[in-house]
């Protein structure tokens, strides 16, 4: 019996250092000890290997305290800080001698700072390569942006992070959506009409910052296309408040002045005067790999120029009625000129997006109703739908191979 309880007692070193508090430790150790003890009166023991738990040869470790294990975390955390500086550092300067080495080569002065660009282009000449991948092609670049700082959170003297937010790993953006929903609960609370001599209205000809700038406001924080929509749906509902006037400072933040506009007015892209006097806007167009480059020219005849050919480029009838769609829509098919360039994809791929390039660029030349109509039939909104992947162990990327039972 004492051997049993000695052979379960070599686990509890680990399972010491893993108890925050030493209360569960000694209840282990007396029921050891109690077990042991009625076991000897009752003469089982043999005393052959091991000794009694209480014994001297048997001794348990005194348990560590919270605070203890949280100072030996910390100082775990701040030596994996010093050695991960210290690889940094090294790596640094293994880049500032290669990029030394590689002046070298090139015939260039040693102590010349090459740039990143000129880095580029010297293993570009020394390295050629015909991967496809850019990502697979040999590169030289700055430590720090192959491995970027983390950015590290803010701990107190027990080790808790300040931040209340710091465990949903977002801890700033998701901030920016608890401050927008606070705001907003406050707007739903209110009774009485705003007054317009206190609070000024919101500025007109701006509207919210695009995704790219979005996400370069979080740095430290890794924010997807999905948590930007849901940023755009509540600071929505906040800016069209007959309150959000209220809350104008905190608004403008997030927001910038849209892309067209001039001295505060709302205006969409204007277009542009030709040599000819001719107005004309250009807009790009993408379905799956095809991209297309659309003139729409006004006081026009309705003629076509599709990569140097007129509308018979295309064969099929379908594709001719896709192409012009917009134009049947808003009853202008003989008022406008289009040239189009488009490459890529097959001739599906590049109707629809002439079509959708075409629709953008007719839309300036509108007024409000049929821009409407063309929102509405979907022309002005891209088709992110591209063929589906075949998946390994099957025919199709959703068909199945037919099953036989024999």
């Amino acid at each position: 019996m004492s051997f049993t309880v000695c052979k379960s007692l070599r686990h509890l070193r680990t399972l010491n250092s893993v108890l925050c508090e030493g209360k569960s430790l000694q209840k282990v150790c007396s029921i050891h000890t109690s077990v042991l003890t009625q076991a000897e009166s009752n003469g089982t023991t043999t005393g052959v290997k091991g000794e009694l738990a209480g014994s001297e040869k048997a001794s348990v470790p005194k348990a560590f305290t919270k605070q203890q294990i949280i100072t030996r975390s910390i100082d775990r955390f701040i030596r994996y800080l010093e050695t991960e500086d210290a690889k940094l550092e090294k790596s640094i300067a293994e880049y500032e001698l290669g990029k030394r080495h590689l002046a070298n080569i090139m015939g260039l002065d040693d102590s010349a700072d090459l740039t990143r660009e000129e880095v580029r282009k010297c293993l570009d000449y020394l390295l050629p390569s015909s991967l496809t991948n850019k990502e697979a092609r040999p590169i030289m670049e700055h430590p720090l942006v192959l491995r970027p700082r983390r950015h590290m959170a803010e701990h107190d003297e027990e080790g808790r992070p300040t931040h209340y937010l710091h465990y949903t790993l977002k801890p700033s953006f998701y901030e920016v959506m608890h401050t927008m929903a606070v705001k907003y609960e406050k707007f739903k609370q209110f009774e009485h009409p705003l007054d317009g001599d206190k609070y000024p209205p919101l500025e007109q000809g701006t509207e919210w910052m695009p995704y790219e700038e979005f996400k370069k406001s979080f740095k430290s924080e890794k924010i997807n296309e999905n948590d930007y929509r849901r940023f755009i749906v509540l600071a929505d509902r906040l800016y069209t408040s007959q309150y959000a006037p209220m809350e104008q400072d905190y608004l403008a933040k997030f927001r910038q002045r849209r892309v067209g506009t001039h001295d505060g007015q709302d205006r969409k892209i204007l277009p542009v005067q030709g040599d000819d006097g001719r107005y004309f806007v250009i807009e790009k167009g993408k379905k799956k790999t095809a991209e297309a480059y659309v003139c729409v020219k006004s006081n026009g005849t309705g003629q076509w120029s599709i990569n140097g050919q007129d509308i018979s480029y295309f064969e099929d009838t379908m594709h001719r009625k896709a192409v012009i769609w917009p134009f049947q829509l808003c009853n202008v098919l003989e008022q406008y000129d289009v040239a189009v360039k488009v490459t890529g994809g097959g001739a599906s791929g590049q109707a629809n997006a002439i079509r959708l390039g075409a629709a953008r660029a007719l839309a300036p030349f509108l007024e409000q109703d049929m821009n409407d109509k063309l929102m509405i039939a979907g022309l002005l909104t891209r088709d992110i739908r591209r063929k589906e992947r075949k998946k390994p162990g099957q025919e199709k990327a959703r068909k199945k191979f037919t099953w036989k039972r024999r």
